[in-house]
C-alpha cells in the first residue's frame, strides 16, 4: 500500500507536526480562474494488500474533510487497485467522517474525471526535489500519459481547538544551510533560482490562507541533520508576482528557534497574533 505523496519523511519536522497537531493535503486542485475545485489523497494498492483498509486515520480524514469544507470543495480519496480507479468521497455525521463508493473508473473514465474535476489541463512538474518522488507512481504516470500534471499540495495546517474550522497554514521548506539561509528568497530575487517554486509554486498555499482568512506560517527545516530540533519561523505578508514578503521584514534565517517545545510556543503565538495574507493576483 504506498500513499502518493511528494514529501520527504523529514524525522524532526514529523515530530513538530504531531506536536502541533498539523496535518497536509496532498492535493489542492485548481481551475484555470485559479478556483479551488476538490481536495484529493491517493492511495495505490500492490498484492496482499487489505483491499477495503485506508492507511489514514480517521482524525487525518477529518481534518482533511474540515479544510476542504472551508475552502468550499469535496474531498475525494482516489484507490488504485487491480487496474480500478476506486472514488471515495468524504462527508461528515454527528462530528465523524463517512465514506462512500463514489465511483469505479477504468483507466479512461478515471482521466475524463480528472479532467472534469480540475477543469484546466497542468503540465508544469515538480521543480523542487519532490519529482523523484512520485515518478514510479501509477497515478502520475496515468495523468501524464494523458497530459496532465497532479497539481499543488498544502505542507501543513492546524485546526482550530474545537476541531471545525482552519487556525492557520504552513509551508515547509527543507533547506541545505545551517543558518537556514539558502531557501526560499532566491526563488523570487536570484536571476538564477537554483530550484524550488516561483509564484505559481506559492500561489495555491496563500490564496487559501487568504481565502479563509487564516495566517499562513513558514517554516525553514534543516535537510541535512533531521535530528536537529532547529527551524527558521516567520509569517507570510503577501505574495506578488515579484516576490514572496514576511511580516515584519524578518526572513526565516533571522528568527532561528531552537528546541522542540520552545519551537511550538512560538509557532502557536505567531499564529494567535498574526493576521492572513494578501495575494496580488498577476493581472491585478
Amino acid at each position: 500500500m504506498r500513499i502518493r505523496t511528494s514529501e520527504n519523511i523529514h524525522q524532526f519536522q514529523t515530530q513538530l507536526f504531531q506536536r502541533l497537531g498539523a496535518y497536509s493535503l496532498q492535493g489542492l486542485l485548481m481551475n484555470d480562474k485559479h478556483e479551488f475545485t476538490a481536495a484529493v489523497e491517493a492511495v495505490e494498492y500492490e498484492a496482499g494488500d487489505e483491499k477495503g483498509k485506508l492507511p489514514f486515520r480517521e482524525p487525518e480524514i477529518y481534518a482533511r474533510y474540515i479544510l476542504a469544507r472551508e475552502a468550499g470543495i469535496p474531498l475525494f480519496i482516489l484507490c488504485y487497485m487491480d487496474s480500478v480507479y476506486k472514488i471515495l468521497s468524504v462527508r461528515e455525521e454527528n462530528g465523524r467522517v463517512k465514506l462512500r463508493m463514489a465511483h469505479q473508473f477504468s483507466e479512461k473514465e478515471f482521466i475524463q474525471w480528472w479532467g472534469e474535476l480540475k477543469q484546466t489541463i497542468q503540465t508544469k512538474q515538480l521543480n523542487n526535489g519532490g519529482e523523484p518522488r512520485i515518478g514510479e507512481t501509477i497515478i502520475d504516470s496515468v495523468l501524464r500519459k494523458y497530459g496532465y500534471e497532479w497539481g499543488g499540495n498544502i505542507d501543513g495546517f492546524v485546526l482550530t481547538e474545537d476541531r471545525n474550522h482552519i487556525e492557520y497554514v504552513i509551508d515547509n521548506i527543507s533547506v541545505s544551510q545551517p543558518n537556514l539561509a539558502d531557501e526560499p528568497s532566491h526563488y523570487f530575487h536570484s536571476p538564477n533560482p537554483k530550484h524550488g517554486p516561483r509564484y505559481e509554486g506559492w500561489y495555491a498555499a496563500v490564496k487559501l490562507a487568504a481565502q479563509l482568512q487564516v495566517p499562513h506560517l513558514l517554516f525553514t527545516i534543516d535537510k541535512k541533520e533531521q535530528m536537529l530540533e532547529h527551524i527558521g519561523l516567520t509569517v507570510i505578508e503577501r505574495l506578488t508576482p515579484d516576490g514572496i514578503f514576511f511580516a515584519g521584514g524578518v526572513t526565516p534565517d533571522h528568527n532561528i528557534l531552537c528546541g522542540l517545545e520552545n519551537i511550538v510556543q512560538n509557532v502557536q503565538q505567531k499564529a494567535r497574533f498574526a493576521v492572513p495574507p494578501v495575494l496580488q493576483e498577476k493581472d491585478a
